[in-house]
């Protein structure tokens, strides 16, 4: 499973579970693991590093190889949008505005998944990303997040997650 959720865990698997299966999928900085808790006909990955973006195509992956920020705005037609462990890589601007978009954009649900608020996360001095690849710069974290950002969401929380600290996950269904 994409990012730190697993089945495993029945916090996981209850955020897992709420994902609205659909066609047509927008998965927002999923690096080199993509949403798969379902087979959507369209499954686009929005992934700004290259070599993230080359592993994610040749898995069969369309993929836009650009940050979200830029890209969301010409994007319609989508049912489903994800956040899975991504916002807190991006400024707290532009991840707001991200979620506006998909707030506006996705036509049944956004789903937002990511600590509990800021947790510090860099990379070594080489700048190498836990996968050996040059991805260090995306892997770390510019924001914190909470639940009270997210007014009329289904909110849930989960315990340690990134060794100690909690994260949640916050669900919009329209």
């Amino acid at each position: 499973m994409k990012g730190p959720l697993g089945r495993n865990d029945p916090f996981d698997q209850g955020v897992l579970d709420s994902i609205i299966p659909c066609d047509r999928l927008i998965d927002v900085g999923p690096g080199i693991r993509p949403f798969d808790g379902f087979k959507a006909k369209t499954h686009l990955c929005i992934e700004p590093h290259f070599e993230y973006a080359n592993v994610l195509c040749k898995r069969g992956y369309p993929v836009i190889q650009h940050e979200a920020y830029y890209t969301l705005p010409y994007l319609r037609n989508f049912e489903v949008i994800l956040f899975l462990d991504v916002i807190e890589h991006m400024t707290k601007q532009k991840g707001e505005i991200c979620i506006n978009f998909a707030k506006g954009y996705a036509t049944k649900q956004v789903v937002v998944f990511t600590p509990l608020g800021f947790m510090e996360q860099g990379v070594g001095e080489d700048g190498l990303d836990a996968w050996g690849m040059h991805g260090g710069d995306w892997q770390t974290h510019k924001s914190g997040w909470t639940p009270d950002e997210f007014d009329g969401w289904d909110i849930s929380i989960g315990r340690n997650y990134h060794g100690s600290h909690s994260a949640f996950a916050a669900v919009l269904n329209k």
